[in-house]
């Protein structure tokens, strides 16, 4: 179980009528919508709370695509240790998988690139059956183009980040991630996945519904603890072009 850390207050004190709650809880039975549960927050502090059977406030939840988010932090902690630069080429870090004729535009990607996922494919170049999801970053050979100008959304960009830290700290995201997870209180766990070393054990991630705001929460300072002040502002601007 978490410990509750959070501030609460009631909803009008917030600016959040009460009513307003009530209109969206009624929604949500009018629509029949399968909820697990929410958190409705105004200016750091918990207007409202909820959860619906069998599910609880400690319930972990798999977090998807979130745990791309999770990625990028831990990526910023290790731009604040050192460690890496924003400018690195991720070819640097395997040479093992480039193959002779490698894509001039692969070995153009960035960190930042990859962070913006802005990088040189056009979709994310492995598939499940792929035998290992880092190295077809680097050998897909369908068509590329110049990394740093074009959003699409490219799962392998992740993965990549996430077999370089693994790589650079010799731990996994969340062994490297520890020290400040620790520090704001949160609890997250990985899964089994049946690919495990193929996705570079990226298995599924888990958290509880307050767990992620605190991350959220730490996010959005500019003191979050284990990272530099500004380097969310320097990664997560628009690529450089968003017309071809």
């Amino acid at each position: 179980m978490e410990p509750n850390s959070l501030s609460y207050a009631t909803p009008e004190s917030l600016g959040v009528p009460s009513g307003a709650v009530a209109v969206f809880l009624d929604d949500l039975t009018e629509k029949d919508l399968c909820m697990h549960g929410f958190l409705l927050i105004r200016n750091g502090k918990v207007a409202a709370e909820g959860y619906w059977p069998p599910f609880d406030e400690n319930r972990k939840h798999r977090m998807y695509s979130v745990s791309k988010s999770f990625t990028s932090v831990a990526i910023g902690m290790m731009i604040g240790d050192g460690k890496l630069s924003l400018d690195s080429k991720a070819a640097a870090f395997f040479p093992e998988y480039l193959p002779v004729n490698a894509h001039p535009h692969v070995l153009e990607a960035t960190i930042r690139d990859l962070l913006m996922m802005a990088t040189c494919n056009e979709e994310t170049s492995y598939t499940c059956d792929s035998h290992d999801f880092t190295e077809t970053f680097f050998t897909d050979t369908r068509p590329k183009h110049k990394p740093g100008l074009f959003f699409s959304y490219d799962t392998a960009a992740t993965t990549v980040l996430c077999a370089i830290l693994e790589k650079l700290s010799g731990k996994t995201m969340l062994a490297y991630m520890r020290p400040v997870l620790d520090e704001i209180g949160f609890r997250m766990t990985r899964g089994a996945c049946r690919r495990l070393k193929a996705a570079r054990g990226q298995g599924p991630a888990f958290c509880a519904p307050r767990g992620t705001w605190r991350a959220s929460r730490c996010c959005a300072s500019t003191r979050a603890p284990g990272m530099e002040s500004n380097w969310l502002t320097a990664h997560i601007c628009a690529p450089r072009s968003t017309g071809r």
